[in-house]
């Protein structure tokens, strides 16, 4: 299981296909701040991660992570976000 400490910055939406033979791996989303932790599932490539909703979580940070309404009302279990390495450098280390 991966660990990443929030924040995260620029997370972006991701709509490029993605190979099926992709392996997503269950990562820790720790928040030390506000204590609500939150598991999601990842690819991580050299350049960037791929993000999506492992379970609908109710709180603030993964509602702005995933940029889902208050009370995960649109939530979407397929959406993916894509975090790069040149914005958030200390997560890929």
């Amino acid at each position: 299981m991966m660990y990443i400490t929030l924040p995260i910055i620029n997370p972006e939406k991701y709509d490029e296909p993605i190979q099926d033979n992709e392996n997503w791996i269950m990562c820790n989303i720790c928040n030390t701040l506000s204590g609500c932790d939150f598991l999601v599932l990842a690819i991580k490539y050299d350049a960037y991660m791929l993000l999506k909703p492992y379970e609908k979580v109710k709180c603030l940070e993964f509602e702005e992570l995933f940029d889902f309404q208050m009370g995960c009302t649109d939530y979407d279990k397929d959406k993916i976000i894509c975090i790069k390495k040149d914005s958030n450098p200390l997560i890929f280390k």
